[in-house]
Formats: structure tokens, C-alpha cells, sequence
């Protein structure tokens, strides 16, 4: 997608990471900086294994394309959404984290998951989701959903500071 140039890039990391070091998203950023020459700058990824309102589900990226393709080139947006839990999920959910505790890291090798497992991922993917698009009742443009992550993203580090 780098490499073709996508003005927006959307990432949702469902890899098991309990302790967010983002060895994914780390591996693919340092790949594409040594193959393409193209810098992904994120001035805040505070997505935390905190759990707390003020923890965040994703972080907003700059895509450095002007810096290859000079300066009529427009950079890119790489949007990074993780599975994480702020505390405000719904009831259901919380109670599976509170059972098992490596929710939501339990180990990929896990190929068998039992309802409660796949029913608490499924709600916490839509959660997250509709947490970010803040209402919009799941019907935005991309140029829209990327403001409104973008805004989400503001919101939070401002609640964080506040």
C-alpha cells in the first residue's frame, strides 16, 4: 500500500502484544524506511496496557512520502487501530477480560475459541469502532472517518492532559 502510494492507510492490529511494544507495527515501519526510503511518524502512540478511560484504542501516523517524492507529493495518513481496553466497554466484556486475564492478547496459536472467547472479541472490535466514529452510526466517508479518528485521537491526549 506504501509502495502504491495510499493517501490512507487503515491497520487494525489484532496480534497478540500484552506488553504494547508493537513488534508488528515496529518490524513493518523499520521495512518500509530500509525498502522504500519512506519514513511512518506517530507523534503519539499511547495506546497502553492501562485500563482507564483515558487509554486509547489508536493512533493517527504521518506517512512520509513528500521526503522521496518531493514537494508537490502529498504525505499519507496510516490510521493504527489495537486491541486494547479502556475500561468503558460494555459489561459482557469486561467480565471475559476480569476471567482471562491476557484478554485481549491470548495467544494467537489459539485456533479454538468457544463462544464467550469469539462473542468478547467480536464485541470489543465493535466497540472500538464505534467508540472512535463517536455516533455516527457506522456510515462515514474515508475522508470522514479519518477526521473523526483524528479528532478522537485530540479528544483523548486533551482528557489525558486535563
Amino acid at each position: 500500500m506504501v509502495l502504491r502510494r495510499c493517501r490512507t492507510i487503515i491497520v487494525v492490529d489484532g496480534s497478540a502484544d500484552p506488553a504494547f511494544h508493537f513488534d508488528d507495527l515496529g518490524n513493518a515501519i523499520r521495512k518500509i524506511r530500509i525498502d522504500m526510503g519512506i519514513n511512518i511518524e506517530f507523534p503519539d502512540l499511547s495506546i497502553t496496557l492501562e485500563t482507564t478511560p483515558r487509554s486509547r484504542h489508536c493512533a493517527v501516523g504521518t506517512i512520509g512520502y513528500k521526503a522521496v517524492d518531493g514537494s508537490p507529493a502529498e504525505d499519507g495518513v496510516l490510521i493504527y487501530i489495537k486491541a486494547s481496553l479502556t475500561g468503558n466497554e460494555p459489561r459482557d466484556v469486561l467480565n471475559y477480560a476480569k476471567q482471562n486475564p491476557a484478554f485481549p492478547h491470548e495467544p494467537t496459536s489459539d485456533q479454538w475459541f468457544d463462544e464467550s472467547q469469539f462473542e468478547s472479541y467480536r464485541r470489543l472490535g465493535y466497540h472500538v469502532v464505534d467508540e472512535i466514529l463517536q455516533s455516527r452510526n457506522g456510515q462515514c466517508s474515508l475522508r470522514e472517518f479519518t477526521e473523526t479518528i483524528s479528532k478522537y485521537c485530540v479528544l483523548e491526549k486533551t482528557q489525558a492532559a486535563g
